[in-house]
């Protein structure tokens, strides 16, 4: 039998069993594939792009904005659930059919090429503000060149006030150094989305390069990327430890890392965290984003993915929570100074509210303290909060901490600007950011490239374009487009884009793959041809319990766990519209509702509103377009215009619930 046989013509035989693959034999239209140069080096490429900035970036504010150890028991449900089911059948795919994810899914039938373009439009929408993320971690890498780093200390100005005397901003003292430097020296973030209030040059020149880099990278394809993938898998791991390193030795260190693994039971009711945290799961292994497809579809056929699956989702889930003790660990020495300087502060009050005199308490803990003041209040029918100056009792757990896309950054910053070095740290630390994000970028990017290079390869028009050209062209129009989160307001619109082109919508394609694959083609077929590819054919013990649980994923669990979110989705989102909070400039922070005791949340106008609802159609568009396209044949509608020859979902044996229940 010719070893240059292609799939379409293989696909025509009941098995796929006759066909034996052999070294280098990768083929795809008549035409080798390139593979990786060895297995070591597509671990480290799906490693980089797995584990990037949803772990370090995305997971620590998430985690952190949902309470904690709430989130991590719905996190930790989808991962065994929807996520590594979805990332063996994501790397199967691309594997066996040796394409990208759109290719892959037209393979099964033509009308489900509207899933894979809905992968790549997802993927471009996060591609364009993951590589702000690079930028913002630019800016800070290259302001680190500097001693004392620049946010040190608030930027001082001459005011008439006090005769033209140097005095430091106003702004910068009510919102701290490290919160002054985020908002105002690096985003200039201005009051509202709309409007934008112009271009920040900054931004402009470090987003640009990162838009060079990423061109680098990819010119070539990501399986050329060679020793630089291993360097972005690897690297931070070490400056990960370092930092945690740091994090242990300060006060409040461990106590931060424990504030992580606390749960707060009646949030688990919270339609949110459950949202969250189930998107985050596709968000940490950079699953449906086609990404993964693409890498897998240039592995030997034969390459076991079933340790690949379980290598990659163990590296990333236990990233995930290596990177959050880091970051609640730098966060808790931040909670720890400020409980600390709280209760120095009401201790002094409650001395000059009693003018009682300095070691009036002695040597008693702040809780004695507070008990005893609290009882003189009750005798005395006065209001604590008099003499305090403080409503609620100073606790480690509640003081104000950083939070939002820009937690790392502040965190960090705030870590390292008292440290011996502090200089060279914030480089290390941000240059990691920089690797992380660049991995990310690049398995992302890839989700839109090998598709739209596999099918240029398929026109006679469009087939002469080199790769490069094509990166090039959708580098420079990302650029363009990216210039949205340059301006002042773009820290409002990379929220916009990081809540609402992805959560959601990478929720839906992830139940569409388990019903084409699963419910159409049939999860046992498919799971028959993963036994091809790993030639297992004995099916070990191991092998036949995953292949059990896999199936009851595939076909039952994954999809249901999804459709469970998306129905708590929709009743929150009817309950509750999408909110935003607003910087204040006057006051140093996010805007306060004095009625809810609360920070303001804002409900988006009109415009933002249909951002969100634009944001969601086109990238899901796709989908119905492409399955009613399949239905006009000759200019007529016909349901009889499904049935096609070349798909492969009619390969075999018929009828959907034969194939969803028929014994493994």
């Amino acid at each position: 039998m010719s070893l240059k046989r292609t799939f379409e013509q293989i696909c025509d035989q009941t098995k796929l069993d006759e066909f034996k693959p052999q070294q280098n034999d990768i083929v795809l239209g008549g035409k080798s594939r390139k593979e990786w140069p060895n297995q070591f080096q597509f671990m480290c490429a799906n490693i980089a792009f797995a584990v990037g900035l949803g772990n370090i970036w995305r997971f620590p504010y998430l985690a952190q904005t949902n309470g904690g150890g709430t989130f991590l028991i719905p996190y930790f449900i989808s991962l065994f659930i929807i996520g590594f089911p979805i990332l063996v059948l994501e790397l199967s795919l691309g594997q066996r059919l040796r394409c990208g994810a759109s290719g892959a899914y037209t393979k099964f039938h033509k009308g489900f090429l509207g899933v894979g373009l809905a992968m790549v439009a997802v993927s471009a929408f996060v591609a364009l503000y993951y590589n702000v993320i690079v930028a913002w971690a630019f800016y800070y890498f290259l302001s680190s060149f500097q001693n004392p780093l620049p946010w040190k200390a608030c930027t001082v100005v001459n005011t008439t006030t006090w005769s033209n005397i140097p005095w430091p901003v106003e702004e910068c003292t009510l919102a701290g150094t490290q919160v002054f430097y985020w908002y105002r020296d690096t985003l200039n973030v201005t009051a509202d989305y709309i409007p934008m209030e112009g271009l920040n040059s900054d931004m402009v020149l470090v987003l640009l390069l990162g838009w060079v880099i990423v061109f680098m990278i990819s010119m070539n394809g990501a399986e050329a990327g060679g020793a630089f993938l291993y360097f972005i898998a690897i690297t931070p791991y070490v400056v990960l430890l370092i930092f945690l390193g740091i994090g242990l030795s300060t006060d409040g260190g461990p106590e931060g890392i424990a504030e992580l693994f606390q749960a707060d039971w009646e949030a688990i009711k919270d339609a949110r965290v459950w949202i969250d945290a189930s998107s985050q799961i596709f968000f940490s292994l950079s699953v449906c984003f086609g990404g993964i497809v693409a890498f897998s579809s240039y592995n030997p056929v034969n390459q076991n993915l079933l340790r690949d699956a379980t290598i990659v989702a163990s590296v990333n889930s236990g990233t995930s929570l290596f990177a959050s003790c880091v970051i609640f660990s730098l966060l808790g020495n931040r909670a720890w100074t400020a409980f600390e300087t709280c209760k120095s502060t009401t201790v002094d009050n409650a001395l000059n509210y009693f003018d009682y005199a300095e070691d009036h308490f002695g040597d008693k803990s702040y809780d004695d303290i507070y008990a005893e003041v609290e009882q003189e209040a009750n005798n005395n029918n006065i209001d604590i909060s008099d003499i305090f100056q403080r409503d609620a009792k100073c606790d480690f757990a509640t003081e104000d901490t950083p939070s939002g896309t820009g937690l790392i950054f502040i965190a960090v910053a705030e870590a390292v600007v008292d440290l011996p070095g502090s200089f060279i740290l914030s480089m290390i630390f941000f240059f990691m950011v920089i690797l992380l994000g660049l991995g990310s970028m690049v398995g992302t990017f890839e989700g839109v490239i090998t598709p739209l290079y596999d099918a240029m390869q398929e026109s006679n028009k469009w087939r002469k374009i080199p790769k490069q050209a094509l990166v090039c062209i959708m580098s420079c129009l990302a650029f363009a487009i990216g210039l949205i989160f340059a301006t002042n307001a773009g820290n409002y619109w990379l929220d916009i884009f990081n809540d609402y082109s992805a959560s959601i919508n990478l929720l839906i394609i992830g139940i569409l793959q388990f019903v084409v694959v699963a419910w159409i083609y049939g999860a046992e077929k498919w799971l028959s041809e993963i036994d091809w590819m790993i030639g297992d054919e004995e099916k070990s013990v191991v092998v036949k319990v995953c292949r059990l649980f896999l199936k009851a994923c595939w076909t039952v669990l994954s999809p249901g766990l999804i459709l469970f979110v998306l129905v708590f989705f929709m009743v929150d989102i009817i309950s509750n519209p999408p909110t935003y909070k607003v910087w204040d400039k006057a006051t140093g922070d996010w805007k306060w509702d004095e009625l809810t005791q609360d920070y303001l949340k804002q409900e988006y106008s009109a415009a933002g509103s249909a951002v969100i609802a634009v944001l969601h159609v086109l990238c899901l568009i796709w989908i119905p377009i492409m399955l009613i396209k399949t239905l006009f044949k000759d200019g007529k509608f016909s349901f009889k215009n499904w049935k096609n020859d070349e798909a492969i979902i009619y390969r075999g044996e018929q009828g959907i619930i034969n194939r969803i229940f028929r014994k493994a």
